[in-house]
């Protein structure tokens, strides 16, 4: 895969009822050689939850002023990248994209919030295994992603730190 960005910049005009603006991001993998991808991606993940995700003060403010109507992102880790692509559902691409622009400068995440959704994650986990899908579609994931099966998950979000978010 090429280091260098296709196209920086696409509009395409089709028929739709609410106007749609994607933004993308690609990632260097090896600038967090720290880390391997299982930690990567619970990192990621509280990163945007907290930063974009449906109780964020950044969505939040959007919504409130109006310049949103709707908001979700997804990442996917490859072998030396890290795509993340923000979905959002607004008539003010200009800013709607200087706010997105300004956002992902300014990324934080409080340790308040992070306790509280380290919290939030190893309880999520703990009701999850009482569905027989959820375990079975984990399992199915865990093998394709890191070629085992995670058996220590609790522990791995014990020993998450808010050094390692913020780095």
């Amino acid at each position: 895969e090429n280091s260098n960005v296709r196209v920086e910049y696409e509009e395409k005009t089709i028929n739709v009822s609410n106007k749609k603006i994607k933004i993308g991001l690609k990632i260097a993998k090896n600038i967090f050689k720290k880390y391997d991808d299982l930690h990567l991606r619970i990192y990621l993940s509280l990163i945007l939850k907290a930063n974009f995700g449906s109780t964020s003060d950044f969505k939040e403010l959007l919504l409130s002023k109006e310049i949103i109507s709707d908001l979700s992102y997804m990442y996917e880790l490859f072998d030396d990248y890290i795509v993340i692509m923000f979905t959002v559902d607004s008539d003010y691409e200009d800013e709607v994209i200087k706010q997105f622009n300004e956002k992902l400068n300014n990324l934080e995440i409080s340790e308040k919030c992070f306790i509280r959704m380290k919290k939030a994650l190893i309880a999520n986990i703990i009701l999850e295994y009482e569905d027989i899908e959820f375990v079975n579609s984990l399992i199915q994931l865990e093998i394709l992603h890191y070629d085992k099966i995670i058996s220590n998950i609790k522990e791995i979000y014990e020993t998450l730190n808010i050094e390692d978010v913020n780095k």
